[in-house]
């Protein structure tokens, strides 16, 4: 019985491998790539600039160059234009049941393919990830944070694709974004392009009360300035959401879309202002 799991599982990664890359370079060194298309790879990066050119390694051996098509800010998700060997779609696997069996593979190094067998241990309702993505359902494996398995494949004992290694705010290894809420975005960056991080142009600190933020400083020319606040308001909350810790704020922000004009309410000389601000982004 084990010889035959054992040789189920090596055949399992040898026919999810053909559809992955090895990525290096700038901002995505010793990442995996899925090829979601002939002309399509997606994988995460810290950094990515439209145009830029990356190098990577199909798992038969060809050297190619991947092009930067849009990468999201907020979530590190990275499209690579590609000219890749004949590939298969992925077949999408259904969420799987905690308990169940996953095998993540990757190619974090021009040495090859590596495998992980995981056990999921939690399928759960939404969650964040990245710097501010959303995730319709929430996937952790008992997944060890290699190196190079961020983008790995995930895919089930059928050789579905059950979803891509993530990593969320605390930078757990096991973390998933199943395929549903990945296809979603691929989608999202195909029609829209590159999303930027927003940000408002400020610095706050406590109020020392249950209400607002107080504002330390403005930038000049920011959006924050454009939209009237000022050094000493006291914000006390963005889109509707009441916010009391700089921590809370910066989450906000991050699910703010750039130039897309939000209400802010700010505490003036005793009295309560509503001012309109329009996210930046950079």
């Amino acid at each position: 019985m084990l010889k035959s799991l054992s040789n189920d599982l090596a055949s399992l990664v040898a026919a999810t491998a053909p559809r992955l890359l090895h990525i290096g370079g700038s901002g995505v060194s010793g990442r995996t790539g899925l090829l979601w298309s002939q002309t399509l790879a997606v994988t995460l990066a810290r950094e990515a600039t439209d145009g830029e050119e990356v190098p990577v390694l199909f798992s038969g051996g060809k050297q190619a160059s991947g092009q930067v098509q849009a990468f999201d800010a907020r979530t590190g998700l990275t499209l690579l234009k590609v000219s890749a060997p004949e590939t298969h779609p992925w077949a999408p696997a259904p969420l799987p049941a905690v308990g169940s069996l996953s095998v993540a593979v990757a190619y974090p190094s021009p040495g090859g393919i590596e495998a992980r067998l995981d056990l999921v241990r939690f399928v759960g309702g939404s969650a964040e990830w990245g710097r501010g993505g959303s995730l319709d359902n929430h996937l952790q494996t008992d997944g060890n944070a290699y190196h190079g398995f961020s983008g790995a494949a995930v895919v089930d004992p059928e050789g579905r694709l059950i979803g891509m290694v993530g990593e969320n705010r605390s930078g757990n290894a096991g973390y998933i974004v199943p395929i549903a809420d990945l296809a979603g975005h691929i989608e999202l960056l195909l029609s829209k392009g590159t999303r930027q991080r927003p940000y408002l142009g400020i610095n706050t600190r406590p109020s020392g009360t249950d209400q607002g933020l107080a504002l330390t400083e403005v930038e000049a020319g920011s959006p924050a300035e454009k939209a009237g606040w000022k050094a000493g308001d006291l914000l006390l909350s963005l889109a509707s959401k009441t916010v009391t810790h700089p921590m809370q704020l910066a989450r906000e922000i991050a699910k703010l879309e750039t130039g897309v004009s939000v209400e802010a309410r700010v505490l003036r000389g005793g009295e309560i202002h509503a001012l309109a601000i329009v996210p930046g982004g950079r």
